[in-house]
């Protein structure tokens, strides 16, 4: 029987496996982007408040939240502050592995037409829940 416990939490423990000690993963990413993004479903509609309800749930601090709705996401900020600040209106995802098939990175591609962003648009890189990267992007 312990043997057989031991295969079993092995295998369920391999199933979200991340190339990063702190566990971010894609099921991670995931889950953040899903709660996190809710503050915008439309072009031109923002609604303020889902930021601050990701306060009140501990994802976000007042001082993220606020940098949020103003669209202000910086190198270094959590990925749900820039989820918060573009929502669901994502114009090209892209997702980068390791040779295990772990997440390494995720970017993910917001323009002016779908998002409240400068024309073009932005591509924001995630890698370990962090933003490591805003790229402007090219007409």
């Amino acid at each position: 029987m312990k043997k057989l416990l031991l295969c079993v939490v092995f295998v369920v423990s391999g199933c979200a496996s991340s190339a990063y000690e702190s566990g971010w993963n894609a099921e991670k990413t995931y889950d953040a982007f899903h709660e996190c993004a809710q503050t915008s479903f439309s072009p031109g509609f923002y609604f303020p408040e889902n930021a601050d309800r990701l306060v009140s749930m501990s994802l976000l601090s007042k001082e993220e939240a606020a940098k949020a709705k103003s669209h202000n996401v910086s190198v270094g900020d959590k990925e749900c502050v820039a989820y918060a600040a573009y929502g669901f209106n994502v114009s090209q995802y892209q997702f980068s592995t390791n040779t295990k098939k772990q997440l390494v990175s995720r970017s993910i591609s917001y323009t002016c037409d779908r998002a409240f962003v400068e024309c073009p648009g932005k591509k924001i890189t995630i890698a370990d829940g962090k933003v490591i990267s805003i790229e402007n992007i090219q007409k």
